[in-house]
């Protein structure tokens, strides 16, 4: 078999997380269907989480792992943070700030570590998050390194935007 073929077993895994993850945002939806929808897009490990928390007025910590690498950490947080730049976002997490009249959606990511089916299920979510009419705001998240130079002059944040237009 090709690695890029699925098998019977992944696809109704696949299917499983899609019907799940449908299930969670239409829930959403229909709990705050008039509110503004902030979807927070960008590549898998770009902090989008992290960003969520910031806007709902969580406080954050500074830490360090063992590696030595800093990064931001808060126990309790709506939205889950991991401590490096890798896919950990699969089922959008969704804040409803009844405040605002906000719905704050932290997207899964895009080019998920993964692989092609973990795509294809960030694919759908990322989706529906814009199925039905309503105000939207897009909040695009990207790494300080793939803007650089060295890494082609932000050829990812390009790629993105694009994906994000379609």
């Amino acid at each position: 078999m090709n690695r890029n073929e699925l098998t019977p077993r992944q696809i109704k895994e696949a299917s499983r997380i899609m019907t799940s993850t449908e299930k969670i945002i239409r829930n959403a939806f229909e709990q705050a269907s008039d509110y503004i929808r902030v979807i927070i897009l960008g590549s898998s490990g770009s902090s989008k989480s992290t960003i969520a928390n910031l806007i709902v007025g969580q406080k954050l910590k500074i830490k360090e792992n063992e590696f030595g690498n800093i990064y931001l950490d808060a126990k309790n947080v709506p939205f889950h943070m991991g401590e490096e730049m890798i896919s950990d976002t699969t089922i959008p997490n969704i804040y409803i700030d009844n405040e605002h009249r906000l719905l704050i959606c932290d997207a899964p990511g895009f080019d998920d570590i993964r692989g092609v089916l973990q795509d294809i299920i960030n694919a759908f979510a990322i989706n529906l998050l814009f199925s039905e009419p309503c105000k939207i705001k897009i909040l695009f998240a990207f790494s300080a390194n793939e803007a650089s130079i060295q890494s082609g002059r932000g050829i990812k944040v390009a790629q993105n935007i694009k994906r994000i237009a379609q």
